[in-house]
């Protein structure tokens, strides 16, 4: 038998009201564990806010990911790439996902989702606009990594968002 005082913060922001400030919870079992976990559903119009910044995010994620395909024939021509140098502009993009999705799910636990998506979303615009003015193949190269980084770190932070609102009772 566990026992756990409820944070202020923790109840507050999750908008759980059947949970007052500081009141000691007695965990018994799994599903006493369950119901904690699940209790603090959003209530109010803004979980629909916040799937809507949340999957706006996923989808720029998923459009850059894609866009390239397009258009890479004509990149390749405007800095006169190898066909390695093309696939190293188009993977760099994916090299950066992956150390941002572990970069990204650190930072979430550790700073808070909030704050991380802001960061994450201006890595993402910083590095479109340095994509757009590259001068040489490296800078692209390069802003694409920036870039994929910030895709990375939006996919752990989108899905704690939708973790917090889809629980396994909806109550909105």
């Amino acid at each position: 038998m566990s026992s756990y005082i409820a944070a202020s913060d923790a109840a507050n922001s999750a908008g759980n009201t059947d949970l007052p400030t500081g009141e000691v919870v007695t965990l018994r079992s799994a599903a006493d564990v369950s119901t904690l976990v699940n209790g603090g559903a959003a209530k109010s119009n803004n979980a629909r806010i916040v799937v809507a910044i949340a999957l706006g995010g996923v989808f720029l994620d998923a459009y850059d990911l894609g866009a390239l395909a397009f258009g890479i024939k004509d990149v390749a021509r405007e800095f006169n790439l190898s066909p390695t140098g093309t696939g190293l502009i188009a993977s760099a993009i994916t090299f950066g996902a992956i150390i941002g999705a572990f970069i990204g799910g650190y930072l979430t636990d550790k700073i808070g989702r909030y704050r991380v998506f802001m960061a994450d979303m201006f890595f993402f615009v910083i590095a479109a606009f340095a994509c757009a003015f590259a001068p040489n193949e490296w800078v692209l190269g390069g802003a694409r990594f920036v870039m994929g980084l910030g895709v990375g770190i939006d996919l752990p932070v989108a899905m704690a968002f939708f973790g917090r609102i889809f629980q396994t009772v909806r109550s909105w």
